[in-house]
């Protein structure tokens, strides 16, 4: 729910806030990466990179929510309305 209501923009900083804590125990639970070997520990290596990098966005959002309005507001002017 919080990412779609970051792909949305609405309420940034609450969904941030939301996503944060909920990534960490997902990411810890699902991809225990130090527990396999092989093809499976490189599954779950990626997966739990890909979601810390979610995470690192998340954090970045809450600290400053208009970059992402501005990042939107370039793709819509630059890409969209060609």
């Amino acid at each position: 729910m919080s990412a779609c209501m970051i792909c949305f923009g609405f309420f940034l900083g609450l969904a941030s806030l939301i996503l944060i804590p909920v990534n960490i125990m997902v990411t810890r639970l699902y991809h225990p990466y130090w527990k396999y070997q092989g093809e499976f520990m490189e599954l779950h290596r990626t997966c739990y990179y890909l979601r810390m990098i979610l995470g690192t966005a998340a954090i970045l959002l809450l600290l400053n929510p208009m970059f992402f309005n501005s990042v939107v507001i370039f793709i819509r002017r630059n890409y969209l309305f060609e």
